[in-house]
């Protein structure tokens, strides 16, 4: 499975409250977060179906929000999708950093997350975002990291074959280091 096959159905109300998860969006963002919304993502590695379990939690949120009549019982059984995971591991980073002096709110860690990707500064390019996110999901970055979401400078272990949260934890030691 591919992030090119994708979810279908989503409501749109349930999009632009994600969309309001990781302010500012605009319309020059926002073919992105359609296409992020639109991927699917997969956890090969154990226990990041924990990252997927976080996203799909956001649905849940939204039917506190909304009432439960807001999303159709189908689409509460589609997958996650990858805009789902990155603003679920996007607040797991608030949390982290909270109270730290590199303390961000989620909205500014999902950005920071798409850079790392590669996705944060370039011009919307379907194509191009398709590849991003297959290398991404399929594991097929370098050995330190980079490619993925949490590249990393000095790493002794093949993040590759590492779980989202060890590596999220390694880059926030490498990078944000005070006594962490």
């Amino acid at each position: 499975m591919t992030t090119r096959q994708r979810t279908k159905s989503k409501p749109a109300h349930y999009f632009l409250h994600l969309c309001t998860l990781v302010e500012p969006y605009d319309e020059h963002n926002l073919p992105l977060l359609r296409h992020l919304h639109d991927a699917v993502f997969i956890p090969l590695i154990p226990n990041d179906d924990n990252r997927e379990a976080d996203g799909i939690q956001l649905r849940e949120e939204f039917l506190d929000e909304e009432g439960p009549q807001a999303l159709s019982s189908n689409f509460l059984k589609k997958p996650c999708s990858m805009l789902e995971m990155l603003i679920a591991l996007s607040r797991r980073l608030e949390w982290e950093s909270s109270g730290e002096t590199w303390e961000q709110p989620a909205s500014e860690w999902f950005w920071v997350l798409l850079d790392n990707l590669g996705l944060g500064d370039q011009k919307y390019d379907k194509n191009r975002t398709d590849e991003i996110l297959d290398i991404f999901v399929q594991r097929t970055y370098k050995r330190n990291g980079e490619g993925g979401l949490f590249p990393m400078r000095r790493n002794r272990k093949d993040q590759r074959k590492r779980e989202i949260w060890y590596q999220m934890n390694d880059w926030v030691v490498e990078n944000y280091d005070e006594g962490w």
